[in-house]
């Protein structure tokens, strides 16, 4: 037998009581003179000796009734049945779920902190040549061998909250890796987030005892928000800018609140009120303008909102910049009807970046870089050209082909990549669809049906002998019922096929008013609001223009006034651009800069994940019930710490009672025999 509040025994210390009341329970006598007391001589002799052995059974039995009351505030406890089994044959577990939704409040501490303190407590059970493995949801910080109690302790006081979490079957393959298969049973610490909750069948024959510590709130209230974009993807000053925000409430409140933004600091500093309804999801827009060009850092904050229990998904970081120019690269060969109407165009669109290119003159890899490439009635593709224009991994080009009825389709690689195959002239006129252009691609063009159109014609147009797929998406039909543009994808890449040529032979399109809605969508479609966005647990690499090593390392700052971290990353040059990747050295939300020798380069927004965000979680009945019907209840065990002390936890097994009642039990007992003895005393019984 154990006990599990010692400290408690100072306690029999007051089993001096009934000593000193033995020992000053003495009655004063009064003496009687008699002529002949031989015979009161012998009955007193008696009587005295009874009267001693009577009170000394009393005074025994008020110490066994004061002993007995002491020992079940100690709470005994039998030690073979205990969970804290003997650790000699193998280590200790501890998971510690550390993700941002235990950092709610419970008796005006955090969830996380109360678990802590639990901790302490299990872990001051053992001896201190006991092995333990910790476990938290940042797996570069876990140590993948058993630690000591005292270095647990160190490393359980600086564990912080992270928005990364790790599923059950995650768990038990980590604790088995860290105690290498010798974990003798394991404590988890966790409010049972219900997206954590998640079992592998094949796991069952390296599970271990494991003693789950449910931890609730009632503050299970949340406003987070969740994405950013802009209306448009082109970036311009001096013209109103439409930022999209996206919102979810996650109580069942309607919820008042502020969105405020910021950005570069003080460049644009705006706020908005709104309203969002219970357990809604809200997407909501803020006008501003700039003036300047360059780098943009901005940040998005909820403010003074109610039912709000969660605070690291109320930011949202973005960056973008307004003074790349968008290029477009026109290649032709011989002649072009459409150079002069794409270079009118393209011109007058702001950020925009237009070079015509006659493919038999030459060209450098220098010049073919670019963000749209419109390949005009090109016959002849070499190697190289089609390297550039679809076999680059970490650059993603978007392409207009044009084609010309003296085109040899069949042999064009760029068709065959994105499975097109075209055939057949067909040399009857047609034009436009009227029904294609109140579709999708015209949806902001026209605000109304217009009566008797004119629409271009086509004398000719090629036959497009593979059937439309689902990747395959057509744009604009004809009236012969064929399409005009087709779109489709390869590797990220984007092909807009025209499926006749533009010549003015041919067509009347390129003097059509048509002709720059037309092209200007596929810009809009192809263009990339070059939004840097990015969740933590998926940062990709990230290009960085003009880097040179020569000019010194790149280094990567937070520029935060508490931590001011900074890292220097991995950078890799591949088909001549520099890539840099972060690793795991980012553990932060914030907005990230890139220098080089103190000059600023580039930077990058980054976002935890909202995968917190949503308060849902198991109640006592659920959780029971699914490791009743998963046949886990050989290998789990359930606590509800709203219910039941931690200590109490830590020291019993889980089908097994306390000693304490056995010993109030006898404390009764005590008392009835001391109850019985005077009584019998008293009747003259004895």
């Amino acid at each position: 037998m154990s006990l599990l509040y010692p400290q408690f025994l100072w306690a029999l210390v007051l089993n001096v009581i009934p000593l000193i009341i033995h020992l000053f329970n003495l009655q004063k006598h009064e003496t009687i003179y008699f002529s002949d007391i031989s015979l009161l001589k012998d009955i007193e002799q008696e009587t005295k000796r009874l009267s001693n052995f009577k009170n000394i059974l009393i005074m025994l039995l008020r110490m066994l009734l004061i002993s007995s009351i002491v020992i079940a505030f100690c709470f005994p406890y039998n030690n073979k049945n205990s969970s804290l089994l003997n650790a000699d044959n193998g280590t200790i577990g501890i998971y510690l779920d550390n993700s941002f939704s235990m950092q709610r409040s419970n008796n005006k501490l955090s969830l996380i902190e109360n678990a802590k303190d639990d901790i302490m407590k299990l872990v001051d059970k053992y001896p201190e040549n006991t092995k333990f493995i910790l476990t938290t949801n940042i797996r570069k910080n876990n140590h993948y061998y058993p630690i000591t109690k005292s270095d647990l302790i160190k490393e359980i006081t600086k564990i912080e909250g992270t928005s990364k979490s790790l599923d059950y079957s995650e768990i038990i393959t980590i604790q088995n890796e860290q105690s290498k298969m010798n974990i003798n049973s394991s404590f988890w610490f966790t409010d049972l987030h219900q997206k954590d909750f998640k079992f592998d069948n094949y796991l069952i024959d390296s599970i271990f005892p494991i003693n789950i510590l449910h931890y609730q709130s009632i503050n299970n209230n949340n406003i987070s928000i969740d994405s950013v974009w802009f209306s448009e993807k082109i970036r311009k000053i001096n013209k109103v800018e439409e930022l999209n925000i996206k919102l979810s409430n996650y109580s069942k409140n309607d919820v008042e609140f502020l969105v405020k933004l910021t950005i570069n600091n003080n460049e644009v500093s705006t706020q908005t009120p709104n309203t969002i309804k219970g357990n809604e999801t809200k997407n909501i827009s803020i006008n501003y303008i700039l003036e300047t060009k360059g780098n943009k850092n901005g940040i998005l904050k909820i403010v003074d909102a109610s039912f709000n229990d969660q605070i690291f998904d109320d930011k949202y970081y973005f960056t973008y910049e307004i003074d790349e120019d968008y290029r477009v690269i026109h290649l032709y060969e011989n002649e072009s009807n459409i150079r002069n109407p794409l270079k009118t165009l393209f011109k007058k669109i702001e950020n925009t970046y237009y070079k015509s290119i006659n493919v038999n003159d030459g060209y450098t890899a220098e010049e073919l870089k670019g963000d749209l490439f419109i390949i005009d009635g090109v016959s002849t593709f070499t190697k190289e050209l089609t390297s550039i224009l679809i076999k680059n991994k970490y650059k993603k080009n978007n392409i207009v082909f044009i084609p010309s009825d003296r085109n040899n389709l069949d042999k064009v690689e760029i068709l065959n990549l994105f499975d097109f195959q075209l055939s057949a002239l067909d040399t009857s006129l047609t034009s436009i669809r009227e029904e294609s252009i109140y579709k999708d691609f015209f949806k902001s063009v026209f605000n109304k049906k217009e009566k008797n159109i004119d629409l271009p014609y086509f004398k000719k147009s090629f036959n497009l002998n593979s059937s439309i797929s689902v990747s395959k998406v057509p744009l604009i039909y004809l009236e012969n019922s064929y399409p005009l543009i087709v779109k489709n994808e390869f590797k990220g890449n984007k092909l807009f096929l025209f499926t006749t040529p533009l010549n003015l032979e041919n067509s009347n399109l390129t003097n059509h008013p048509l002709f720059v809605p037309i092209f200007l969508k596929i810009k809009e479609i192809c263009s990339n609001d070059r939004i840097k966005q990015f969740e933590i647990s998926n940062i990709p690499e990230i290009e960085i223009k003009n880097y040179n090593k020569i000019n010194g390392p790149l280094i990567i700052e937070d520029k935060n006034d508490l931590s001011n971290f900074s890292f220097y990353p991995i950078v890799k040059t591949r088909y001549g651009k520099s890539m840099i990747n972060c690793g795991n050295q980012i553990d932060n939300d914030g907005h990230y800069f890139i220098n080089i020798n103190d000059s600023l380069i580039s930077s990058f927004g980054v976002n935890y994940g909202r995968d917190e965000s949503n308060m849902s979680f198991f109640n006592p009945v659920q959780i029971k019930s699914i490791i009743e019907n998963s046949n886990l209840k050989d290998y789990i065990f359930y606590s509800d710490l709203s219910n039941e002390n931690s200590d109490v936890i830590f020291s019993k097994n889980q089908n097994d009672d306390y000693l304490w009642k056995y010993f109030i039990i006898l404390g009764l007992i005590f008392i009835v025999l001391e109850i019985t003895l005077i009584k019998l005393t008293e009747n003259n019984v004895i």
